[in-house]
């Protein structure tokens, strides 16, 4: 069969944006992406908390979120082949019903993983929701341009996308409200809440699907990839032999593997922060998906019914720019006490002379509670973890590792913590300025005190501070900060991803579309995984401490974000300031237009103008 027969018989599409199967599309979508993201954020807050008790076989908290990620994505490396000759050997809509099916399933047994308390189930599901993600993904994104017509292929992008980002930050939400309100590792209420939950959305999305109608097999003829692995590589070949789509690709997988370690890293910046919660991500998360919603919109509607690529060097420096500038962020923005203090409850492993164990004295065996079943802990200890130079907690003479035994003469115990009595004691001082309350603390005599397993205390000195409990406004400021930069870099994402989306649906070959999705989304999960190596090699732990913080991965990807702008503007020039002028001079001026349908998407055209002011050239 030639090529234009076979592009003949698809069915391009008519519908607009408010069509059925639009709606129908994107709230499949949005059901989707809630569940996905409210598994994956789940699992990853019950994980952990294994990780809490020292049961998940020795990794840290990056760590986890790291293999989490894995999990997920390495069935659309290991499945995109089959994904891309499904999505063209059958109908999409049959493909995106069935994958609705299958995740129903899927989140029965996830569910069923939780309950049975099986850290490696749990993976496994997370895994297997991975797999039923990589078969959907193809046929999705290529059912939109049978769906709408061309000319509303990017307004209807940025409204998928809208959808496609708010449905995972909700199920980030959604999910880290789970592993609250569920923990311990999920045992309470898991059938009444994380069942129904999980399951209950895999349920609304596939009814959603449903009301899609019935569209074209692209191609009937595709035979079977019997060698994934070639057939991979003859995707991404077909996809290489148009070398401004392959540029498109990779610009693709650029954003989606940065996306999924910021992910990752807003989860670490907020524990950084002193955040305790998993519900503590939320507010961060809502000026991500306000900024990626006004961003995605805002791109749709400024690119009309064309395909404004020029939009994507704007996004790439806001995305640079803002997240650089998250890295000044260093205030421990979720202390309660706005003291720029962090205090945690970490294991007590030893108290001794540096050269053998001692019994620990009286008041840290008080402080510990019961050693009995600890194994190598003595119990538990609050902890300075982290102090933020210049703020209260600083100048009053505390420094990190310091172990707090009480505060105002009362001991701290697991239920009543450093920041409780702080709280209250504020509160009853609230009208008195610049009152101080005695903090005792014991310091150990060697540098590094703190590893990995714990705290060892070598010849602690006792000693009593004078701590300002007046709150630091710069605290209060650094929070909204924060929030306003996330929602830049949310914003920025929103303008640079829709442009990329719309062209390689716009402008693939029709016949070729699923292999090109195919190689396109190969080419992205592989680049999720090596930045995501990269994330949890950077946030190894090494006594006690992660290699680089999470404000240091921003400023990383910030940097990261610059030569790829700098190479879109050196690449595509004329497009870029072409699209810049003709936005500031709609601002001054009142530009109609009429006739525009005549003008060609592509090949030549005459314009014979009549020049009326300078500006027209422009």
């Amino acid at each position: 069969m030639s090529e234009h027969k076979t592009e003949s018989n698809l069915a391009e599409g008519k519908s607009n944006l408010f069509s059925r199967s639009f709606i129908a599309i994107c709230l499949t979508q949005l059901f989707t992406g809630i569940n996905d993201n409210t598994f994956r954020w789940l699992v990853i807050g019950i994980a952990k908390g294994y990780v809490d008790v020292g049961n998940l076989w020795g990794l840290s908290q990056s760590a986890v979120l790291g293999l989490g990620l894995a999990c997920f994505v390495s069935p659309y490396i290991l499945l995109s082949t089959y994904a891309g000759y499904v999505s063209d050997r059958f109908s999409k809509r049959s493909v995106i019903v069935g994958c609705k099916i299958a995740e129903i399933l899927v989140m029965f047994i996830g569910t069923l993983s939780i309950w049975c308390q099986s850290p490696l189930m749990i993976f496994v599901s997370l895994t297997l929701m991975g797999a039923q993600s990589a078969m959907f993904f193809p046929a999705k994104m290529g059912a939109l341009p049978e769906i709408v017509k061309p000319n509303k292929l990017s307004p209807a992008n940025g409204f998928y996308n809208m959808m496609t980002v708010v449905g995972t930050l909700f199920g980030m939400f959604m999910g880290s409200w789970l592993a609250d309100m569920t923990a311990p590792l999920g045992s309470e209420h898991t059938w009444s809440m994380i069942g129904a939950v999980v399951i209950g959305l895999a349920v609304t999305g596939t009814i959603f699907s449903l009301m899609i109608e019935p569209l074209k097999v692209a191609n009937p003829e595709r035979p079977f990839p019997k060698n994934a692995p070639r057939s991979m590589l003859e995707d991404i070949r077909v996809l290489r032999q148009q070398p401004a789509m392959f540029r498109i690709a990779l610009g693709i997988m650029f954003f989606w593997a940065v996306s999924a370690v910021a992910q990752n890293n807003i989860d670490q910046f907020v524990v950084e922060a002193g955040g305790g919660r998993e519900i503590d991500k939320t507010p961060f998360l809502v000026a991500v998906v306000v900024g990626v919603c006004i961003g995605s919109v805002l791109a749709g509607l400024l690119s009309g019914d064309r395909v404004q690529l020029g939009i994507l060097p704007i996004g790439a420096f806001g995305i640079a720019i803002s997240s650089m500038m998250l890295f000044t962020i260093n205030s421990t923005i979720f202390d309660e006490t706005q003291l720029g203090i962090m205090v945690r409850e970490i294991p007590l492993i030893s108290v001794d002379d540096g050269n053998e164990f001692e019994a620990p004295p009286p008041d840290i065996v008080e402080l510990a509670g019961d050693p009995a079943s600890q194994g190598p802990e003595i119990g538990k200890a609050f902890v300075v973890v982290r102090l933020v130079p210049g703020m209260p907690a600083d100048r009053s003479g505390m420094a990190k590792d310091d172990l707090v035994v009480s505060v105002n003469g009362d001991a701290l115990t697991n239920k009543i913590t450093f920041e409780d009595h702080i709280a209250s004691f504020q509160r009853l001082t609230s009208q008195e300025p610049g009152k101080k309350v005695a903090v005792v603390v014991q310091r150990s005599q060697i540098e590094k005190p703190r590893s990995n397993a714990g705290l060892r205390l070598v010849n602690p000195q006792t000693i009593t501070l004078n701590l300002s409990v007046e709150p630091s406004s710069r605290i209060k400021w650094e929070y909204y900060l924060a929030c306003l930069l996330l929602g830049g870099v949310g914003f920025s994402a929103g303008l640079f991803e829709v442009p990329l989306t719309a062209y390689i649906q716009h402008r693939s070959p029709k016949k070729s579309l699923g292999a090109i999705l195919a190689a396109t989304n190969s080419m992205t999960f592989v680049g999720m995984l090596v930045l995501n190596g990269a994330f949890m090699g950077l946030r190894m732990d090494i006594g006690g401490e992660p290699l680089l913080s999470a404000r240091g991965v921003f400023l990383i990807i910030g940097a990261l974000t610059i030569p790829i702008a700098v190479y879109i503007v050196w690449l595509i020039p004329s497009v870029t300031i072409k699209f810049i002028v003709l936005t500031l001079s709609k601002t001054l001026y009142r530009v109609r237009l009429e006739g525009v349908e005549n003008i060609p998407e592509s090949g030549g055209a005459l314009l014979v103008p009549n020049h009326v002011t300078w500006i027209d050239g422009i």
